[in-house]
């Protein structure tokens, strides 16, 4: 059965949205099991382009919260850009926590592993936002 969200600009944004965060997803997950393998600090440009990915998506889901909120869009698509928007939040403040007790005890953050506690939570942000995207993507028939 095909739900109806609205106007058809409104439906192609919501359907880019939602295969970008799947694809985010994939991307997060391959990032958190390259991280799981241990200090990165080697690998020239791969923080750049991480962190322009990182806070294009934050950003990216703001716009599309607010732009989804305005549209009257159904409420179950506000679940993942506000998702995505609180755990970037809560990724961003446990590595500011992980960063700053590695420079007190004088121990720079390129030669550390990340904790691994960090890198199972990241796989699960990751897991969610593929498996909740695709769900939507089926549940408004796009897929």
């Amino acid at each position: 059965m095909k739900k109806d969200v609205g106007h058809k600009y409104h439906k192609n944004l919501l359907k880019t949205y939602l295969l970008v965060t799947f694809f985010y997803g994939i991307l997060g997950f391959l990032d958190a099991v390259f991280f799981s393998r241990g200090p990165v600090g080697n690998i020239n440009g791969y923080h750049y382009l991480a962190t322009i990915a990182f806070f294009s998506f934050f950003f990216f889901s703001i716009i599309a919260l607010i732009f989804f909120i305005q549209t009257k869009m159904p409420t179950i698509t506000l679940v993942l850009p506000t998702y995505t928007i609180i755990t970037k939040i809560a990724i961003v403040v446990s590595a500011l926590v992980w960063a700053s007790s590695l420079a007190r005890a004088q121990v720079t953050v390129d030669m550390q592993p990340v904790p691994l506690l960090l890198v199972y939570v990241a796989l699960a942000f990751s897991f969610f936002e593929c498996s909740f995207s695709v769900y939507l993507l089926k549940k408004f028939s796009y897929l």
